[in-house]
Parts: structure tokens; sequence; C-alpha cells
């Protein structure tokens, strides 16, 4: 026995020296084992060097952790152990929402509570209701605008949205358009619309309810049965609203600059917009959009007169040519 001891110990001392070279240009192992660690992502390989283990600083960003998630492992380190569930959720949730897109939707929420609705009720305050005088004349076609893109849905066919604009084209008659995004607004709008039923009984009017935000289209969608009430059951299929849906670029089309007023829009059978008002009509619009559309029916007229004038003379020019 004491024979074999002498042997082990003599067999040690040879290999101290190989030992002590191999700890020095070596990293002790972690006082913590690897699958203990709040890094899961250091592989358990004792032939990793310790610069390896540490390159992330204990500061690092979630991005940079992100970053160091989606590095592939060295071919020869042992697999990482599974992510915890709450990790797992947060991983999740940080590549769906990344920091570009919450720094953009919360600059969009500020620029919106602090320019839209508090600018708009400073300037319905200052201006008492009114930003301008609608024009006492009909724009002309090649100075109008046409009405942008706007997908809406028929208060008597929700489910079946379609684009106003197309709609406008297809009846092909001169339509009042109104908008209005809330009581205030749909008081005005309604100053108009009197006035444009009972001169124009013949021509529809198309009216727009729009909602901005998913708070408030919740809240429309849930009042769809009031709303049906209170809408006369031979105008609901041209009642027309906007939920859940972004409005912006058309509204800016068509420079409604103030979503607490009324705005309404009298269109010609091509969807160009060839006047417009807006808030609480005075005298002097009514009287506007009653001559204003009486000029818009005439012009109509004559170019339906024209056209069929040129037509009877093409077939009687065809008739003569093969005669």
């Amino acid at each position: 026995m004491y024979r074999v001891a002498r042997q082990v110990a003599a067999s040690a001392a040879a290999r101290a020296p190989s030992h002590a070279r191999a700890l020095a240009t070596s990293t002790p192992p972690p006082l913590i084992p690897p699958d203990l660690t709040s890094d899961h992502r250091k592989p358990n390989n004792p032939a990793v060097p310790a610069s390896t283990n540490n390159s992330a600083p204990p500061t690092a960003t979630t991005e940079n952790a992100v970053q160091t998630d989606a590095a592939e492992p060295a071919a020869d380190a042992t697999p990482a152990p599974p992510q915890s569930l709450p990790r797992r959720i947060y991983s999740g949730l940080y590549n769906f929402f990344s920091k570009e897109e919450r720094l953009k939707k919360r600059k969009a929420i500020q620029e919106e509570y602090h320019t839209s609705y508090w600018k708009d009720l400073k300037e319905l305050n200052k201006t008492k209701g009114k930003l301008f005088i609608a024009a006492s004349e009909l724009a002309t076609p090649q100075f109008s605008p046409a009405f942008p893109p706007f997908t809406v849905s028929p208060l008597n066919d929700m489910k079946n949205p379609i684009d106003l604009r197309d709609h406008i084209k297809k009846r092909g008659q001169a339509a009042l358009i109104t908008i209005a995004f809330n009581e205030y607004g749909d008081r005005h709008v309604k100053s108009f619309e009197a006035e444009f039923r009972t001169a124009f009984p013949q021509l529809p009017i198309y009216q727009l309810n729009l909602t901005e935000g998913s708070m408030r289209s919740y809240v429309v969608q849930a009042s769809l049965p009031y709303i049906r009430q209170n809408v006369p059951a031979d105008q609901r299929g041209d009642y027309f609203l906007s939920i859940f849906r972004d409005v912006e670029r058309p509204l800016d089309m068509l420079r409604v600059t103030n979503r607490y007023l009324g705005w309404v829009f009298l269109v010609d059978p091509s969807g160009r917009v060839r006047w417009r008002a807006h808030g609480n009509a005075t005298e002097e619009e009514r009287e506007a959009l009653r001559n204003v559309t009486g000029a818009l029916l005439e012009e109509v007229e004559a170019a339906a007169a024209k056209a069929q004038t040129q037509q009877g003379g093409k077939q009687r020019g065809g008739k003569k040519t093969a005669a």
C-alpha cells in the first residue's frame, strides 16, 4: 500500500509543472454552475475563454441583448437551456413592438393630443365656429379637386364597406356630402341638409359619421342600434360610418382642419368638389348653396345635351357614309 502511495505521489509531482502552465493560460470555472446563471446564453464549455463568455457588459441594452439572442452558438458549445416564460413573453413583445415603432406611436399620440383637439378647440373659441365664409359661386371643373378615396360602411350594411368616391361616380348624380365627428358637428351639417333637401329633393345627400381613435370606435360600434334608431329608414342607405380606419389622409386632401366643426361638400357627377362650407349655415351660405347647386345642375344638363347632340351627329354621319 505504501508503495502504491509513493508511486501516486511521484506521478502527481511529475505532472505539477504542466498543470501550473495550464492554469496560467486558462480561466477557472465559474463558481456558479452555468445552468443557474442569469445569462443562460453563456455556453457550458470549459474550452471557451473567459473573454468570450463575458463579452457583453452588465449594462447592455435590451436591443443588444436581443441581437445576442439572434447570434448562432458555437458549433462545439452546449445548447443553451430554454428561456423562462416571462423572458419569452418579453422577447415576443419586444420583437412585435420595436423601439422605433414605440417611439413613433408615442410621438403620434402626443401630436394628436397636443396639436389636434386642443388646437381645434382653441381655434373654435377664437373664430366662434366660422373659419371662413363659403364662396358664392361654383368652382370651375378645371380647378376643382377630386373627392379622395374614402372607405366607409353603409349603416344598413356594415359588413360590406365601399369606396365613397366610386359610389358617387356609379350613381352619376350631383350630391351633397356631409362630414361630422360628433354631435356638435352634426348640428352644423343639419343646417345645410335641411335647405338642400327642400330645394333639391331629387339629389342624394351622403352623410359621413367619422370616428378617430380605437376607444371612440368601440363606443360608436356599441351605439349602432341607437344610431339606426335615430336615422330615418329611407336615409340609412346614404348614411356611412368609418370606424377603426385611418381617415387622416382623405381629410387632409379635403382640407378639413377642425374636427369639432361639421363640413359639407357639393360634388358633381364626376366626383369633383365644386363647393364647400362648414359650421352653422348662415343665410348667405344657404342662398349660396341653392345658387351653386342650381348652376351645377344646369351645367350637367348642358353637358348631357351636348353629348347627346354629338352622338346623334356621329350616327347620322355613319349612315351617310354607309349610303
